[in-house]
């Protein structure tokens, strides 16, 4: 079951290698379809995913492994990734989450959740070298969003967030200070959390039916916001108020649609972007190596 050949066509096999960048070159591939599974987006491939990752499991400390996604549509519940693993969605391929409920395991809920919780559709814990390549997320209900509430205390702050391609979403940008309570007891529930210092630059996402909802607290207002170079192309049928901000401050830059009051647009030149951090971060260092599979 494990060969260095792609399935390019169901039914068919195809000799031709991929070729790709990665830290790590994987020495054991598998293909998706050499477990069952039918890239049409209408059986489930749960059974397909798990068993694949199943198998290659036992291979992963002997020079990693990979399993490459070929192009489709792939109905899946959750699965379960391993260390030292490649997950390689080649072009034309989606995975499509499944609506069914049984096929998402309940796992613990967290300290400050309170609630169990179902399992996220890719999922892992307390694993090593795992990459995923060639994504682009789609229908989501947010891009980008930070949730709090009063009582909750603590902070986010120095978030920088650029170069994202973004497609179909309700909102872009989404930020709330009226979530829920905090679930554990002993809590100070006037505790204001603080929010300040958001950065976001070069940034696209087309069919948005709102472009940002950004709810901050009367008494601790989220500050120093920035959006610099941010491009949003609304759905057909979108709402008429595109900026719904409260309790928010900030500034914007060359971003459409035009953001609302509290945003106002201060800079004008490509040299006044909004901050990023100077300094390189270690990853910008790496070199990749060319693999095939």
């Amino acid at each position: 079951m494990m060969e260095s050949r792609i399935q390019s066509n169901l039914g068919s096999t195809s000799n031709k290698s991929i070729e790709y960048l990665a830290l790590n070159c994987r020495k054991h591939s598998a293909v998706l379809t050499n477990f069952g599974a039918i890239g049409d987006g209408k059986p489930s491939n749960t059974k397909a995913f798990r068993e694949a990752i199943s198998k290659l499991t036992p291979l992963a400390a002997d020079g990693g492994v990979q399993l490459i996604v070929p192009p489709g549509s792939w109905l899946t519940g959750s699965f379960n990734l391993t260390s030292h693993f490649t997950l390689f969605i080649q072009q034309g391929a989606t995975i499509l989450a499944s609506q069914d409920e049984s096929e998402y395991p309940m796992i613990p809920p967290l300290p400050s959740y309170g609630d169990a919780r179902f399992t996220g559709l890719v999922y892992g814990s307390n694993l090593t070298d795992v990459v995923i390549t060639e994504v682009t997320l789609i229908n989501t209900q947010s891009a980008i969003r930070i949730k709090t509430a009063i009582g909750r205390g603590g902070y986010i702050k120095d978030i920088f967030a650029r170069r994202f391609t973004m497609k179909t979403m309700k909102y872009v940008f989404w930020m709330t200070g009226s979530y829920k309570l905090h679930p554990v007891g002993g809590f100070d529930p006037k505790a204001l959390p603080e929010i300040s210092n958001i950065h976001y630059r070069d940034m696209t996402a087309e069919n948005v039916t709102i472009s940002a909802k950004l709810e901050g607290i009367k008494n601790g207002p989220f500050t120093g916001l920035c959006m610099s170079s941010v491009t949003i192309a609304l759905s057909p049928d979108p709402k008429k108020l595109q900026w719904n901000c409260t309790d928010v401050s900030g500034v914007t830059s060359r971003v459409t649609p035009e953001p609302c009051s509290l945003l106002p647009d201060k800079r004008t030149t490509m040299d006044s972007d909004c901050d990023f951090p100077t300094d390189k971060i270690p990853i910008e260092s790496v070199v990749l190596n060319k693999c095939y599979a």
